[in-house]
């Protein structure tokens, strides 16, 4: 009976079969890795040399897991699961912090204004911020909660809605001194308008010509200014460039101050909101929950449903 034994060298060579079979190519694999193609190659060979088995069918331009090797992978990636949640479990019950990932725009209009509150109720609890808009797998990254702009769908993951999102133009108070409030969607349309370019995987509601049609207009828009995300389009606009559509949420402090106004009286309802998602197996559940029930009040949000979807 062939025997195998778990030595250091084994338990590498499993860890670079685990990213190679999450890539299905060694050279993506060794990109990941920060090694050769031809390192990763080796390590493959010798750990189908140690197990006496083959684990890839090279093909020519792909590789395929075998029946062995998809047995593998499986076990392999279901350990090295269970090994970094203990690690960050052991990280957090010693140095009790909470990673936060959630878009640029929410983080600078909604959350850190309002942080020092939860750490002065927690002072204890090492906040850390990610501001960033990629996709996160909670699952695998070192991050306990996203917070997201969408539509609730998202598999696996416990899922607080906070906010429900309107629609609305808005612009700098000097941009209308010459005009008198509330202004038509006629003079509306012949100021400069700006548009977001990411409007259309964040809310599509925030379109222009979507927004006009839906009062019953055929405008053809030709934008100002174009600008990649609602963090540089509200700078723009609290800076008196232009008038932009943007989600309640974001704009709902600077309205409420009169950094920002809202020139006509029309706005959509959509069914999109932000949503504050979590691991259902988290290692500090007191925390996150902490922290989802301040931050839900502080949306003002007083129905918040938390299911796993």
């Amino acid at each position: 009976m062939h025997k195998v034994r778990l030595t250091p060298t084994m338990l590498s060579r499993l860890a670079i079969f685990e990213v190679a079979a999450d890539e299905l190519s060694f050279t993506k694999a060794a990109e990941r890795l920060f090694v050769t193609q031809s390192a990763v190659s080796h390590q493959i060979k010798a750990l189908e040399a140690d197990l006496n088995i083959s684990l890839f069918i090279r093909q020519a331009r792909k590789l395929v897991l075998t029946k062995q090797g998809e047995l593998l992978a499986q076990a392999v990636r279901h350990s090295l699961l269970e090994l970094r949640h203990t690690l960050k479990h052991l990280s957090s019950v010693v140095n009790n912090r909470l990673t936060i990932s959630c878009t640029p725009s929410f983080a600078s209009r909604c959350l850190l204004p309002r942080l020092s509150e939860f750490q002065q109720m927690h002072p204890d609890v090492e906040v850390v911020v990610v501001a960033e808009a990629r996709r996160v797998d909670l699952k695998k990254e070192d991050v306990d909660i996203c917070i997201r702009i969408g539509y609730g769908d998202y598999s696996g993951l416990l899922v607080t809605r906070m906010t429900n999102e309107i629609i609305m133009p808005v612009c700098s108070p000097a941009l209308l001194k010459n005009l008198k409030k509330p202004i038509s969607l006629r003079q509306l349309k012949k100021l400069p308008l700006i548009v977001e370019s990411a409007q259309f995987w964040d809310i599509p509601e925030k379109d222009w010509s979507y927004f006009f049609r839906s009062f019953g207009m055929d405008v053809s828009i030709k934008p100002k200014n174009l600008y990649s995300h609602s963090y540089l389009v509200l700078e723009a606009v609290i800076g008196g460039q232009g008038v932009a559509l943007s989600q309640s949420t974001l704009v709902r402090d600077a309205v409420k101050h009169n950094i920002l106004v809202k020139p006509v009286l029309e706005e959509i309802e959509t069914s999109a909101g932000y949503f504050l998602l979590s691991r259902p197996d988290h290692e500090n559940p007191q925390l996150i929950e902490s922290f989802k029930e301040w931050l839900t009040n502080q949306m003002n949000y007083e129905n918040a449903v938390t299911a796993v979807a």
